[in-house]
């Protein structure tokens, strides 16, 4: 569960809050249009406040639910909006987690070289910042990759 909280912004740490629970809640049940429109609405209040962190995480967000509909082409846009945010905050690991993503998008659309170079990425900042968990996820997912480049 998120957390998210502004004590200076009257009235917004609650509303933000609520979104959100209602974000995971639709999500959960795959009702993906519902959690887009939750979401669309958190961004706008994150926008407001110019909390940069807050607007990556969502628009990472907002790509995985483009992803989960297939509609790739959105997802890519959302993560590369992301990625631009976490590159200019200097936040390496939402930074390699967006790559990540981004290789399971380009291995979805069958450009297994471009996605073993962003998964690749990722790995190496992972490593960089010694999580193990993602390091495990990553050198898996780069193995499934390479296994079928080995395949083409």
């Amino acid at each position: 569960m998120w957390l998210i909280a502004y004590p200076d912004a009257a009235g917004t740490e609650e509303k933000i809050l609520i979104f959100v629970v209602r974000c995971f809640s639709v999500k959960d049940q795959g009702n993906y249009d519902e959690a887009k429109k939750s979401y669309d609405q958190c961004l706008e209040i994150e926008k407001k406040l110019g909390n940069q962190s807050g607007m990556a995480a969502i628009l990472h967000i907002l790509g995985n639910i483009e992803y989960l509909k297939g509609n790739y082409d959105e997802a890519k846009k959302l993560y590369s909006q992301s990625l631009e945010i976490t590159q200019k905050l200097g936040d390496q690991s939402a930074l390699a987690t967006t790559l990540a993503q981004l290789g399971v998008l380009l291995e979805s659309e069958g450009k297994l070289t471009e996605a073993e170079e962003y998964v690749s990425r990722a790995l190496d900042i992972f490593n960089k910042l010694d999580d193990k968990p993602s390091q495990g996820k990553a050198t898996r997912h780069l193995i499934g990759i390479r296994e079928k480049l080995k395949k083409t």
